[in-house]
């Protein structure tokens, strides 16, 4: 687990978040009613000229229809990937040994809490402590990782039987409910 990695999830939960908010302003657009009034009078004698209010839908414009659909399929394709993203997490985060530091990472990357929301959360005196726990986790992981040869992350995955099995760091880790 690097910090790239992280900042990766969060950035991608982040841009799963202006997705969805630019697909409902788009959804919003196409429900706009307009109001009018018009003069006209009565089709039989004698013919009085009043007012009257017409409303309506706007017509479903072809170009919006096409921009929600893209839209659409971006916010899945994100959120596949913000899922493989998470699905990698959880295995790696059970690497993790510090039960504190699991459930920081969690906090700060997946529920993207601020470090002072994670401060008065663990009723640390300052934000700097859950950050610099953080930097230290990291440094010793770089250290390990270096003496066994920069090992690189590799997330294979096969469908197997109705199992997907994802191989990382080698080892292999069954799943039974993932739609791939």
């Amino acid at each position: 687990m690097t910090k790239q990695f992280l900042e990766e999830i969060e950035n991608t939960n982040k841009e799963l978040i202006r997705i969805t908010k630019r697909l409902e302003q788009i959804e919003n657009k196409q429900k706009e009613i307009r109001i009018d009034s018009v003069q006209g009078s009565s089709t039989s004698y004698p013919y009085i000229k009043h007012s009257m209010v017409v409303e309506g839908n706007l017509q479903n414009n072809t170009k919006l229809k096409n921009l929600r659909q893209r839209y659409k399929k971006m916010l899945r394709q994100k959120q596949y990937k913000c899922e493989k993203l998470l699905l990698q997490f959880e295995y790696e985060l059970n690497n993790v040994k510090d039960a504190e530091i699991r459930s920081i990472l969690t906090d700060k990357y997946i529920d993207g809490m601020s470090w002072i929301d994670i401060m008065f959360k663990y009723e640390y005196n300052s934000e700097d402590v859950p950050r610099k726990k953080i930097e230290r986790f990291f440094k010793k992981n770089e250290k390990i990782l270096k003496v066994s040869g920069n090992v690189r992350l590799k997330c294979v995955t096969m469908l197997v039987s109705k199992k997907v099995i994802v191989h990382i760091h080698g080892l292999a880790h069954n799943y039974h409910s993932i739609a791939w």
